[in-house]
């Protein structure tokens, strides 16, 4: 019996270990696949270390040139001159200014007058050498025909300076007044003879309105023509000319009355009589 229980007991242990081997697991999954990593680029090669310059050799010293202490001279010597030419000039500007007023103002008249002199002899008549060449290559350059009246305008303004040395309002207005009249009418006059150009030659530039009346009258001639450049230049020589006699334009019929009154032209009323 007892064989028998075991035979049994066997049987059924082998019957189950059958049965535990037939019945199926679970089937594994798959391992995933392993994803291949992106190859690394290979690194630069590191560039081999550059080789050090070499040392620079020391630059030769330069030749002394023959003529270097020749320059050096000259030049102490010309700023000595200079430093003692100043040092004067500044002696006699301090020294100046403890001059009265009305003699500086009339050591200016008397430079204006030299001026005029001067001006008058280089065009009024033939003057030669330098001076004569410098009056001609400036005022006649500059003011064209009409440089015969530069030493009279020159002369006036000293005049006035010596007779109302204290009016220095005035002789400023005077100063702009005449600027406006002069340049009023050069470049009439240069618009009258031609309006030649620089590429005419010094010469037509001297027998017209000059350098100044060819500045004037060129831009206005090439913005509006000469149509309207006269009218505008006219109207800058009658602002001068007011400017200079002090008179508003509401007063020029009483001050043209007034002029026609002592040119014996107007009968005077019994106002202007009794006044």
């Amino acid at each position: 019996m007892a064989s028998r229980t075991s035979g049994k007991g066997s049987q059924g242990t082998a019957g189950t270990t059958k049965r535990v081997g037939r019945t199926p697991g679970p089937a594994k999954k798959a391992a995933p696949a392993k994803k291949t990593a992106p190859k690394k680029s290979a690194a630069p090669a590191r560039k081999a270390p550059a080789k050090k310059a070499a040392a620079r050799k020391p630059a030769p010293k330069p030749v002394p040139s023959p003529t270097g202490g020749v320059y050096r001279l000259v030049r102490a010597v010309w700023l000595g001159a200079a430093h003692g030419v100043g040092a004067v000039f500044r002696s006699i500007g301090r020294g100046a200014k403890g001059l009265d007023p009305a003699h500086r103002k009339d050591g200016l008249a008397l430079l204006l007058l030299g001026l005029a002199l001067i001006v008058a002899a280089g065009t009024w008549s033939n003057l030669q050498g330098p001076v004569g060449d410098l009056v001609e290559m400036l005022v006649t350059g500059a003011f064209g025909r009409l440089d015969l009246l530069v030493p009279i305008l020159l002369g006036a303004m000293a005049v006035r300076l010596i007779l109302y040395p204290e009016r220095p309002e005035a002789n400023g207005r005077i100063v702009i007044g005449l600027s406006a009249l002069v340049i009023g009418v050069l470049g009439q006059v240069h618009i009258a003879c031609g309006s030649p150009g620089r590429e005419a030659g010094t010469e037509a530039m001297q027998d017209a309105g000059g350098l100044i009346g060819w500045a004037t009258s060129k831009p206005l001639i090439f913005m509006m023509g000469e149509v309207l450049a006269v009218p505008l230049l006219v109207l800058l020589t009658v602002f001068g000319l007011l400017v200079v006699t002090a008179t508003p334009v509401n007063a020029i019929p009483r001050r043209l009355r007034q002029l026609g009154v002592r040119l014996g032209i107007v009968e005077p009323t019994p106002e202007e009589v009794a006044g």
